[in-house]
């Protein structure tokens, strides 16, 4: 390919991928827009994300079935009717007649064997583990919001870098040439040269596209476009210790609490399965009209009003077997709780020590950064008197692009660590984070529906 192709080629590839970068870093045209920080797209998250609307449809249910389980304590009350009509023929009499009834019957169940009770426990309490259970999901889809911005920031930055270390590349392979052409190098030390270049070039390949499956992450996270991101600085933990952490953990931890709830309704569904077996005594009452003209008063109007009383002596059995299931039931549970204990413990410890090393690559990855340039920069000027070779300058070109890669990935590593750590001790939520915007009230749909009667609408 004749020169001034390759170097055509090269220019409209540069200003392509500048112009990419420029578009991703905010700046259009040379105006100047305003970065969105962590803060906001966490704040778009918050409220858009559908994962997060669907559990929080899935607490609103939860209210409901203690509303459910309320009505059991509640009278019922209906309307029963009937109309006939009747042919008769015999010996004695002939003809047709309508007969009619009507009744109003309440039904109130006094005792089912603590049946009601035990399911307005039950219902409680799996209402409260909906709750721990969205502030799970809050969590969750937060640091996945975070970890798409991070990401999104690290690409760009590293696709930055493989410009920068293309261009420096070029210049390298262009110097080689003319070397070359004088006589100072060989044939080899040019195809090196041009080797790291096309090297080069597929790392721009690589980082452009790591940069396009960030963005596309980010927006079905955040449901946001990333035109502008400012880089996210990491905030320090609000303990001094990796026991401390764990402590607040085991105390804050949503997975856990949501664990502990599920348990104890667990209790109550035993109670429910035994409620079964006891006794049950109901009060009925009836107002009864009906109009039969076959009978010699024509007409009756009765009020009727009793209890009954029902006691099981054998239901085959199967209600032995559910009382079984549901106490095998209630010890899987306390299985689960402490696996998930044992799981937080382990996501601290992780998030701790993956914030530790960072915090601390940082310092080092930096240094390296610095006297990779310093190692560069006299490289380059000995390879000119012939001190070193054409190859010791493409390798000190590596060592300096890897360490700044090194140290991009380190600093997102660090502020996903720092929330991966917050997100553990159960305090990654919005509340917490103090988001811009009206939080959503996990009470508010229980303290307008729990104690409704009657209506289906919102």
């Amino acid at each position: 390919m004749p020169e001034g192709t390759r170097q055509g080629k090269r220019l409209q590839r540069w200003f392509a991928l500048s112009w990419f970068s420029c578009l991703l870093s905010g700046l259009a045209l040379g105006d100047e827009l305003q970065a969105q920080t962590l803060e906001e797209a966490l704040a778009s998250t918050y409220f858009s994300n559908p994962t997060l609307q669907a559990q929080r449809a899935t607490l609103r249910a939860a209210t409901e079935v203690v509303a459910e389980a309320k009505g059991g304590w509640h009278p019922t009350l209906a309307i029963e009717s009937d109309i006939q009509a009747n042919s008769i023929d015999d010996s004695s009499d002939s003809g047709r007649f309508t007969s009619s009834s009507t009744a109003l019957v309440l039904e109130q169940n006094l005792y089912q064997g603590g049946q009601t009770t035990a399911s307005v426990s039950q219902a409680e309490n799996l209402l409260l583990y909906e709750r721990a259970l969205l502030q799970v999901t809050e969590q969750e889809v937060l640091l996945s919001a975070i970890e798409a911005y991070a990401d999104v920031v690290n690409a760009v930055a590293i696709m930055d870098l493989t410009q920068a270390n293309e261009r420096r590349l070029f210049k390298q392979l262009d110097a080689a040439k003319k070397r070359f052409s004088a006589g100072e190098l060989t044939s080899t030390d040019v195809a090196q040269a041009n080797a790291r270049y096309a090297g080069a070039i597929a790392e721009q390949d690589r980082a452009l596209s790591a940069v396009e499956a960030s963005k596309a992450l980010y927006q079905s996270v955040t449901g946001q476009e990333p035109d502008s991101l400012s880089r996210p600085t990491q905030q320090p933990p609000s303990v001094a210790s990796e026991r401390e952490a764990l402590e607040l953990a085991m105390q804050g931890n949503p997975a856990i609490r949501a664990s502990r709830y599920r348990l104890v309704a667990s209790m109550a569904d035993i109670r429910i399965a035994k409620s079964v077996i006891y006794p049950s005594l109901d009060l009925q009452a009836e107002l009864t009209y009906a109009d039969d003209p076959s009978l010699e008063t024509g007409y009756e109007r009765a009020a009727v009003i009793g209890v009954e009383l029902r006691v099981p002596l054998y239901q085959g059995g199967g209600e032995y077997a559910r009382i079984r299931r549901a106490h095998q039931e209630m010890s899987r549970l306390e299985h689960d709780l402490a696996a998930v204990k044992r799981a937080v413990a382990a996501e601290v410890s992780q998030a701790w020590h993956d914030l530790s090393a960072a915090s601390s690559g940082i310092g080092s990855i930096k240094r390296q950064v610095s006297a990779a340039r310093q190692a560069l920069a006299g490289g380059s000027k000995e390879v000119e008197v012939g001190q070193r070779t054409l190859l010791d300058v493409l390798d000190l070109e590596r060592d300096l692009f890897e360490a700044e890669v090194a140290l991009e990935t380190a600093r997102r590593d660090e502020v996903v660590a720092a929330y991966r750590l917050r997100l553990a001790q159960g305090t990654l939520t919005a509340d917490a984070l103090e988001l811009s915007g009206d939080h959503d009230d996990a009470d508010r749909y229980d303290r307008d529906h729990r104690h409704r009667l009657t209506g289906i609408g919102n």
